[in-house]
């Protein structure tokens, strides 16, 4: 009795890991209208803090921009002029993103609601 209720609990858990990093499945659109901001950046500088990676970004274009990304500041993703850099928030465990240095993205994102208005990227998005 003891083996099989071992074995269906080591079945649930790997069912549950499997699924814990999933995402809904919705069109590009519907991740578009879904998140706070759509932009094209390159990623110019990464800070691992190990759970979590801090990119800074040479934002191309901007897609859509939610009411609080005019908030951001110079180090987060503040638009300024036509030149624009910034960084987003994203976790790396074993549902988060791991953007390459150098390369060019279209993210999308929620912006954090505090005083900075943190942009925070998943791998739900579209990235």
């Amino acid at each position: 009795m003891v083996s099989i209720l071992s074995y269906a609990t080591l079945i649930l858990c790997t069912v549950a890991l499997s699924e814990s990093c999933s995402c809904a499945k919705t069109t590009h659109m519907g991740i578009l209208c879904r998140d706070d901001f759509a932009i094209r950046a390159k990623v110019t500088q990464v800070t691992d803090l190990g759970s979590l990676k801090i990119y800074t970004l040479d934002i191309k274009n901007i897609f859509k921009e939610g009411a609080q990304f005019y908030k951001v500041t110079p180090t987060k993703a503040t638009i300024q002029g036509p030149v624009r850099s910034g960084t987003a928030w994203t976790r790396t465990d074993g549902c988060g993103m791991d953007l390459q240095l150098g390369n060019v993205y279209l993210l999308t994102g929620k912006i954090e609601k505090n005083e900075d208005a943190d942009l925070h990227i998943t791998r739900c998005g579209w990235n």
